[in-house]
């Protein structure tokens, strides 16, 4: 079957809503995106803005999840999909709408910088384990309700403790002193010894 691609830039043009899915669905996120091409007039020599494009955007699972955490109305997107045209009619009022269904998706860095914080799902793991870069920025794991003390599954297999957002736990058992013979390395690299 041949679909039709399409990558659009532009901004979220409302609050994106939130699915949780079905028993077996994944969670699912629906946005509004607007894009307004700016051309260049050439009898005024001034900058005009083009007629507004409005597209439904559908993200699914891990991806609508990010997004949540990470999208606003307003923000700067760029979205890779699928395109279908889809008619609609609201009593008397009646048309089409253009509905991506997000392969990619994210900031436009043409607008601005962002912090990429990486999370992931540990390979293979459909209970909710999460991966964060931890010290010396190696993936680390730990299954919902972890511990990651010293000894347990996790930290055998050089993974490190994160909370519910992904975030990197402090160590309790950590050596206060550990990463210092690293800090000495790249200072000594540094210094081309």
């Amino acid at each position: 079957m041949r679909e039709t691609m399409i990558t659009v830039a532009g901004n979220v043009g409302g609050p994106p809503t939130f699915f949780e899915g079905k028993e077996g669905e994944g969670p699912r996120l629906v946005l509004s995106m607007a894009t307004t091409p700016r051309f260049l007039d050439r009898l005024s020599g001034e900058w005009r803005d083009g007629n507004t494009s409005w597209y439904d955007v559908w993200l699914r699972g891990r991806m609508a999840i990010n997004a949540q955490q990470s999208i606003a109305k307003g923000d700067a997107v760029i979205v890779s999909g699928t395109v279908e045209f889809r008619d609609w009619q609201d009593g008397d009022r009646s048309g089409t709408k253009a509905v991506i269904s997000a392969r990619a998706f994210g900031p436009d860095l043409n607008k601005y910088p962002v912090a990429i914080s990486r999370v992931r799902v540990a390979p293979g793991a459909e209970d909710g384990t999460t991966e964060s870069a931890g010290p010396g920025g190696s993936d680390a794991s730990v299954p919902p309700g972890g511990n990651g003390t010293v000894g347990s599954p996790a930290e055998e297999a050089g993974y490190s403790r994160v909370d519910e957002d992904g975030n990197p736990l402090p160590d309790e058992h950590a050596d206060p002193t550990a990463g210092e013979d690293d800090r000495s390395m790249v200072s000594k690299l540094v210094s081309g010894l």
